[in-house]
């Protein structure tokens, strides 16, 4: 292998793919980067048997050839190096890599590349969900933040992917909240329901780029799912399971006959009160507390061995007064996720699970648990 790349191109490929370098494994070449040059540029891998990616990069070629060099060193030399081209030359003989760039001459020792496990290729034949880059992007962040770290139920740590027709909905639940997106597809498959490790949805989205015209091509196999972004590529394993039923959550437990009082409020205005009580109500559990009346709701958090916190929040009531407390990292992390000016929140009662929605979309619902002593 013999090339000329860009610092730049090949130190933002090497920032992709290094997400999904196994950080702990016994098998040594996981730990490194595959390279691949031929006609169309360089292609740079990574994977952990878990998730792994792909980026395809422009450089001039000079002579085919596959490499596979440790991550960390590699990325370190590239950041590195002085000027704004870098060449590389392997001798596929012995694995040994040349990496030159003006003055500076790097020689490092690779793996080799015959042992480095080929990412899998979708079935394309089956079909793809399609997504415009924003509602892709839009999906995870109003639902990621709800999964389970709980490793002794799986199906909780991940992302329940749902087709149905033309809309895509993501859903997450850690079993004390629940996170519901949707969004309308720009192509289909069918209907079909996947769980999504949250890992690789959170990968997904620190290396999702492009314009706003850009689609995701989204295929997905019995065991794995694959997320096509043009120069960009991840493939993931699928968690096994049952996901709850959320459906029955949503839309019949919690229909909207069921709610006694509702409020209205500006969405920053409702974020920044949460925020200020975060500081006194800053250990796991403490409580940020509602006192909902017609003159709107006064928000405050009191931890003996810290302090208290009051504020008057504006607000829009209908339905019954009520006093509620819920854990104030669920509340901040549900407003964070409201896309729109304003928002509504929606109880039922004191001990009841409560609902959190945009005012003017029903893209987002967010379901909390209240915590039971006030």
């Amino acid at each position: 292998m013999k090339i000329r790349i860009s610092q730049e191109e090949l130190s933002y490929g090497i920032s992709v793919v290094q997400r999904a370098v196994a950080a702990k494994t016994t098998i040594p070449v996981l730990t490194g980067i595959f390279c691949r040059a031929s006609d169309t540029g360089l292609m740079l891998s990574a994977t952990d048997h878990e998730i792994g990616i792909e980026c395809h990069l422009p450089a001039m070629v000079a002579q085919s050839g596959q490499a596979v060099l440790p991550a960390k060193i590699f990325g370190d030399i590239v950041r590195k190096v002085p000027g704004t081209d870098i060449d590389i030359e392997t001798d596929e003989t012995n694995n040994v890599t040349e990496i030159s760039s003006q003055r500076a001459r790097f020689s490092v020792h690779g793996f080799d590349s015959a042992e480095f496990p080929a990412l899998p290729a979708p079935r394309t034949e089956d079909g793809a969900y399609e997504l415009r880059l924003p509602d892709l992007r839009g999906l995870i962040n109003q639902t990621l933040f709800a999964v389970s770290r709980d490793e002794a139920r799986p199906f909780l740590t991940g992302l329940l992917f749902h087709a149905v027709k033309d809309e895509i909905r993501f859903v997450s639940t850690d079993g004390y909240r629940m996170a519901f997106s949707s969004r309308q597809a720009v192509r289909s498959a069918g209907d079909r329901q996947i769980i999504i490790p949250g890992r690789a949805l959170s990968e997904l989205s620190r290396i999702l780029t492009g314009d706003d015209d850009t689609s995701v091509k989204i295929y997905a196999s019995e065991s794995q799912v694959f997320f096509d972004l043009g120069r960009l590529f991840l493939v993931s394993r699928l968690i096994e399971g049952q996901f709850p039923n959320y459906e029955n959550v949503i839309y019949h437990q919690l229909a909207p006959e069921q709610f006694k009082t509702r409020v209205r409020v500006k969405t920053a205005d409702l974020a920044a009160a949460a925020d200020r009580a975060s500081v006194v109500a800053s250990e796991a559990g403490h409580a940020m507390r509602f006192e909902i009346k017609d003159d709107g709701v006064i928000v405050t958090s009191n931890t003996p061995e810290v302090g208290r916190v009051k504020e008057d929040l504006p607000a829009h009531k209908e339905g019954d007064d009520l006093e509620i407390a819920f854990q104030v990292r669920y509340v901040i992390d549900g407003v964070r996720a409201v896309e729109g000016d304003e928002c509504v929140l929606e109880f039922i009662g004191p001990i009841n699970p409560s609902r959190l929605k945009a005012a003017d979309s029903g893209n987002y619902i967010y379901i909390v648990l209240p915590l039971r002593t006030l």
